[in-house]
């Protein structure tokens, strides 16, 4: 999820306590945007970006281990009256981290006893779904909130649909895969919960389609060849990207350049991850890489 919807979601989550427990609150929207401090990062480069995002701040036994320790340390401090803010942080980060599994990325959720990206492709990172029935429950309640007291009763309405959505986008994920079992990739629609964006490797041939989970109906499909994109290891954001993504492929080769692509990045028209290298000389270079 991007970061506004974290907040969106973390401030729904507690609007019942706005009122009788405001520093708890407030710790547990804090934590639920916390883990994109990763970002930083990026003022170390795009390679650094792509390396660090969504790894050690995203872990949850990171994130818990931290608030555990962070808490025992206030308590034995005689500061108790924190701990539960405190804790409230690291549940806050752990929503987040859990919400960006349902995405595409890939989160090392349970670093370090396993620095694999794990994804499931429910949702997209932006979804119009959440981001319009989270927007609504957080404009009432702030309203509520104004006027006299938020709802409980409005937060467990947006709770149940938020579960009952992420649900569905399950099992539409599902029905999609088994409409295309060879597919490496599904990539859910921002906009549409049923669709879905394919990839689909033959040789030396990639494929790229729309599918319907609803309807199994399959559209828009472009076939273009694979260029010979070895010998590239030498190159920091050729490694970082493969490792990133498993629709990182050579999609054009003239004039001594190479030219790679995330397939997989489907929405908007974006060009995530877009590597031109040169390869005309001894050793290949960078030309332009578009993050």
């Amino acid at each position: 999820m991007d970061i506004f919807t974290h907040l969106m979601i973390g401030a729904s989550a507690t609007a019942p306590f706005w009122g009788t427990h405001p520093l708890e609150s407030v710790a547990f929207v804090f934590g639920s945007i916390l883990p994109d401090v990763d970002a930083l990062s990026r003022q170390f480069g795009k390679v650094a970006y792509l390396r660090a995002h969504q790894t050690w701040t995203h872990a949850i036994p990171v994130q818990l281990s931290l608030a555990g320790i962070a808490a025992a340390v206030l308590w034995a401090a005689d500061l108790q009256i924190l701990v539960p803010s405190i804790l409230a942080v690291g549940l806050g980060a752990a929503l987040h981290s859990i919400l960006d599994w349902t995405n595409t990325y890939g989160v090392k959720l349970f670093a370090p006893f396993d620095r694999s990206r794990r994804y499931l492709e429910w949702v997209f990172f932006i979804d119009a779904f959440v981001i319009a029935v989270t927007s609504a429950t957080l404009a009432l309640q702030a309203w509520l909130f104004m006027n006299s007291a938020p709802s409980g009763v409005a937060s467990l309405v947006w709770l149940l649909a938020m579960v009952a959505y992420f649900a569905a986008k399950a099992a539409l994920r599902r029905r999609a895969g088994q409409k295309l079992p060879n597919a490496l990739s599904l990539v859910p629609s921002a906009l549409w919960p049923w669709r879905f964006y394919a990839l689909e490797v033959d040789g030396e041939l990639a494929k790229t389609s729309t599918v319907s989970a609803w309807s199994g109906n399959v559209t828009a499909v472009q076939e273009q060849p694979l260029v010979n994109g070895d010998g590239l290891e030498g190159l920091a954001e050729y490694r970082v990207m493969r490792d990133l993504s498993v629709g990182f492929l050579p999609t054009a080769g003239d004039d001594g350049r190479i030219v790679f692509r995330d397939l997989r990045t489907r929405n908007f028209g974006t060009n995530f991850g877009r590597l031109t290298v040169d390869v005309s000389g001894e050793t290949a270079t960078v030309e332009s890489f578009d993050v």
